[in-house]
Order: structure tokens, then C-alpha cells, then sequence
């Protein structure tokens, strides 16, 4: 087997709203060390960010490398890139301007690393919208960005847990707008897109898809 085939996965990963629950996941997650045997997780935010949090926390045994670029990233070690210059304080719980601007600066930076090739996948922790917004007026959610950041018009959310799996017909759309988003042809496109995934990415050699009704996101 190739040296690139035994190559661990190098898991771009967003802070999301500073603000928020994104620290306290990252935190949490980590401290069970399986997880950087799996991967090499490469986190976009700040080690002042989880260094407040560890104190809020109390969590003292909690070590990160913080690194440059993607490429710098250390195997078994949480690798954080400094991505949000100018950090004054956190508001936990808060929405604020700065939240929105870290959480923003987080996804810019993930997505280009993304589109260069230097991770091999991405995971997006939460942001609070409007005050994401502030700095990326058309995002209406992360799979709308990608799918924008990347070129691609045909996509599909899903909503995955243990061995249930959801795909949406719709995504981020006002629930007065999501029957009129709905059509035979749409529904057809997506049923498609979620055969192939789930033969693809989730080793399903022979799908059972079932169709529910209209998409409650």
C-alpha cells in the first residue's frame, strides 16, 4: 500500500461563534484522545479563544500545537491556525459583531485551505447568523457557502445519526416558501444525489430510501 494511501485525513474544523458552544465542543471533544488517532484535526480559531475557555472550563490537562498552515500539522495533536487578529474579549452567550467576525474569518480561511488541497475535509461548528451576516451578507448556511465557495449546484444536507440518515429536498428556506421550492424534478435530483452518497461515502451497497414530507428545516 502507498505512503499516501496510509496517510491520516487532515480534518479542517471552524471554531463558529466565539460566543458560543464551538470552544466548548472543541474542548470537550478532544480531551478523549481516539479522536486524534483517527485524524489529524487542524483547528481555524485561536489558542486564546480555548486557552479562556480551558480557565472557564477548568480543564487543565488540554495541549494544542498551534501552526501556520495545514501542512505543519502535527499527527496525534490538536493543530490550531491563528485566524482572528485583534481578539479583545468574549461575550459567552452573547451575540456580538466580534463573534460574528471571528466565526466568519474562521470559515474564509477553512474554505481556501480547502480549495487549495490542504485539508481533506472540513467540519463547521455553529455561528449565529445575523451576526455572521455582518461580514458575509448573502450566507444563508454553511452548505449554501460551500456549495458557492466550491461551484456546485447540486447538493444535498443531510441530518446523520448512528445509522439514520436524512437528506433534504430543501435547505435553509422560510417554511411560508418550502412548498413552492418543491417539485417532482427536485425531489427525483435529490433522491439521486443521496443513492450515490450513500453507496460512496457510507458503504451502503444496496440503499433504502423512503420519502417523508415536506422538509421541516
Amino acid at each position: 500500500m502507498s505512503q499516501q494511501a496510509n496517510r491520516k485525513l487532515r480534518i479542517g474544523i471552524t471554531i463558529g461563534d466565539i460566543n458560543g458552544i464551538g470552544p466548548e465542543l472543541i474542548i470537550r471533544a478532544f480531551q478523549d484522545s481516539r479522536l486524534k488517532e483517527l485524524c489529524v484535526p487542524v483547528l481555524y480559531g485561536s489558542s486564546r479563544v480555548i486557552n479562556i475557555y480551558k480557565k472557564i472550563l477548568k480543564v487543565n490537562k488540554f495541549h494544542y500545537s498551534v501552526v501556520q498552515k495545514p501542512a505543519q500539522a502535527q499527527l496525534k495533536k490538536l493543530n490550531v491556525i491563528e485566524c482572528i487578529p485583534n481578539l479583545e474579549r468574549i461575550e459567552i452567550g452573547e451575540p456580538s459583531e466580534q463573534g460574528g467576525k471571528a466565526a466568519f474569518l474562521s470559515v474564509k480561511r477553512a474554505v481556501e485551505d480547502a480549495q487549495h488541497g490542504q485539508i481533506d475535509a472540513l467540519v463547521t461548528l455553529p455561528v449565529d447568523k445575523s451576526t455572521f451576516q455582518i461580514h458575509e451578507k448573502e450566507f444563508q448556511g454553511h452548505t449554501e457557502y460551500l456549495a458557492k465557495a466550491f461551484g456546485v449546484e447540486d447538493n444535498l444536507m443531510f441530518m446523520v445519526f448512528e445509522n439514520f440518515r436524512v437528506g433534504l429536498v430543501t435547505n435553509h428556506v422560510p417554511v411560508k416558501d418550502i412548498s413552492r421550492n418543491i417539485s417532482q424534478n427536485q425531489i427525483i435530483k435529490k433522491v439521486r444525489i443521496m443513492h450515490k452518497s450513500l453507496i460512496e461515502d457510507f458503504n451502503i451497497s444496496r440503499p433504502v430510501i423512503a420519502v417523508l414530507g415536506l422538509n421541516p428545516h
